[in-house]
Parts: C-alpha cells; structure tokens; sequence
C-alpha cells in the first residue's frame, strides 16, 4: 500500500504550489508590481484565465507523463477536474495584494514547463520562469504565497492557511514548521531530520537523511557470503530504480533496486520484476494482494494507512472534516487546514485565499 513521503511527492504539485498556490506549502505558485489587491500587476495583454489555464494544462500534462501516464488518474481522476482546480487557484492567487506575479510570469512559466524533465520536476527543481517574482511584503509579515514576498517565500506551516515571508530555504534549513523546502533548487525535505537537502545524484552515497534524486533508488549491498544473520546497511549508492515491466528489481533495495514508485511500479517478491500497479475508485479495494498493488484514484487514500489492504477513501469536500493521516483527504489544491497531530493534520478542507492573510 502506497502511503505519502515528504520527499518525492510534493513533488508533482510543489512548484506550483509556492508559486502559484496549487496545494500549499506542504505537498503542491510571486519588487512590487501594481501592489494592489485585485489586480495583482497583470499585463492586461494577457487574461488572468487564459494565462493560469494554459499553466493548468502544462502542469497538468506533466503531472501525468511523469506518472506513467497514470498521474492525473491518481491526484484528480480526470484532465478536467485537474485543470479546472488548478486554474481557479491560480486566478485567485494572482488577485493576491502586494504580489510580484503577472499573467505574464504565469504564462512564461506556463511556457517553460514543456521542456522540463521529469527528475527536474519530481525533484523540485522547477524552470526559471517558474520560480516566484518578488512581491512587496517584507519579511515577517503576513502572506498566502511566495510570489507576494520581497524574499521570494512564504513558510506557511503544516495546517495553516497563511503564513509569513522568510528567506528562501537552502541546503541545511530547517522544514520541520512546513515540511517543505520552497519547490526550487532541487531542495527536499528530509522526514528523519526536518531538513532541507539536495537530492544525491546516480552514484553518489545515500542512506535516511541523504535520499537519492528522482528516478533513483538507493541500493544497500549484502556481500554473497555475509550470512543469512547478516543485516542491510543502512546506506548504499544512488542507482536507477526499475522504470519499466519486467525490469529486474528487489524489494527492500538490497543488492539490486527497487522498481520507481513514481512510475506506479512494484516490484514482484517472487519474480523480482517490476510490475505494473492496478488502480481503484473511490470505494474499492486497494492496498496488495496475489493480483500485485492496487493504489486508490481521485486522490483518494487507502485506509486504514499501514494495513496490507483495504479500503479507497474518497476525498473530503471542501468545507469538510480531514484527516491527513488517516483520511479523508482533501483534493488539491484544497487543504487540510486545521492542527498538527503526530505528523499529520486534522482539520478542513479549505481552498486557501491569500487575499484572507493579514
């Protein structure tokens, strides 16, 4: 059973997230233009919805080519249900006061992200375009997103709707308060150490508070004649994890990788072959069994977490209760706005208006 990681996963909706607003700090979008509320500094050449949905469908596109092309299934279960929510948070983060972002920057941005890996997007390192302009609002002050700070971020912590603007998160920041890194530069945020680090690249070293790059998986080697007491080490070398069906594989990550998670890829005890995972709806079965994984559509969460099967709970409207642990969940870019507890939030589900931070 799929459950969600601080690294890699906000990964799909990150960088939008920060600059543009599609799923807040923690997941998934920035000099003073005009900095009124309302107008946001927009070039009028360029419509507010035209901009942000043309941004939509890019993102939208790469989200799903950087799932196997079962990426839009799983967040939104439909390309019209993820572009329609990702450009109406993107029209209400631009009427933000005091932000630096445009229809023009959008549409740059929107521009830009064809010619973005996937490692590049599941790892944070989004284009320039993309990266928030500055706003106006100092440091200290209220802010709902990074593009309405001088620092170019805005730290909103796990379960609140509004934050403060900061410096910019580098390599060794703490994330513990948002439990993400600014969706820029490549930064992810450790869970074993609330701390922002660089991913390490194919053949570098890794272990729990070093993880490897996208698309990599780290392999701990046994030697042949170690014994069958003898235990994984706890570090090993960043390597491609298996990224198709039938490519060799081990679970655990021992001796030979594991197949990539992102790709919706299993890998099969028995026949150490990376498998293709099956998908559920809302309500269905989920979790594994002898027909391989099941991972749960529609942003749905397979509940009870931790358990081998079980259950596809369907998200939470918004307005509703949520429970980020144990489900419901919200569709983002709604949130579950409410209080910490042990590592998850309980709250409501809230579609964020920075316009609403003071």
């Amino acid at each position: 059973m799929r459950t969600l990681v601080w690294i890699g996963l906000g990964t799909l909706c990150a960088s939008f997230a920060i600059a543009f607003g599609c799923g807040g700090s923690s997941t998934s979008d920035d000099s003073s233009a005009a900095g009124d509320a309302g107008d946001g500094g927009n070039d009028s050449s360029i419509p507010n919805n035209q901009a942000c949905a043309d941004l939509a469908k890019a993102r939208c596109a790469e989200i799903d080519k950087c799932g196997g092309g079962h990426g839009v299934l799983v967040r939104y279960g439909d390309e019209t249900t993820c572009e329609s929510r990702l450009t109406a948070q993107c029209v209400t983060n631009l009427a933000a006061p005091n932000t630096g972002a445009s229809s023009s920057t959008v549409e740059a941005c929107a521009q830009s992200i064809s010619t973005e890996d996937c490692a590049s997007f599941l790892g944070n390192d989004q284009p320039d375009p993309c990266v928030p302009p500055a706003g106006s609002v100092a440091n200290g002050a209220a802010c709902g997103v990074s593009a309405q700070c001088q620092s170019t971020y805005c730290l909103v912590p796990t379960g609140s709707a509004c934050g403060t603007c900061a410096a910019a998160p580098v390599a060794g920041s703490s994330c513990a308060a948002s439990r993400e890194c600014g969706g820029r530069g490549g930064l992810i945020c450790v869970r074993a150490t609330t701390t922002c680090v660089i991913a390490a690249a194919q053949s570098a070293p890794c272990d729990d508070t070093q993880p490897c790059a996208a698309g990599l998986d780290c392999v701990r080697t046994i030697a042949p004649d170690a014994g069958a007491d003898a235990g994984a080490p706890s570090n090993g070398i960043c390597q491609p994890a298996g990224a198709s069906v039938g490519a060799a594989c081990r679970a655990g990550s021992v001796n030979e990788p594991a197949c990539d998670k992102a790709l919706y890829l299993t890998c099969e005890r028995k026949t150490r072959q990376c498998t293709a995972d099956l998908f559920a709806a809302p309500g269905a079965a989920c979790g594994e069994s002898d027909a391989g994984t099941t991972d749960c559509t529609s942003g749905s969460l397979c509940a009870p977490p931790g358990d081998k099967t079980g259950t596809c709970l369907a998200t939470a409207a918004e307005g509703a209760a949520c429970d980020t642990t144990n489900g419901p969940t919200c569709l983002a870019p709604a949130r579950c706005i409410g209080t910490s507890v042990d590592g998850g939030v309980t709250g409501t589900c809230t579609l964020a208006d920075p316009s609403t931070c003071r």
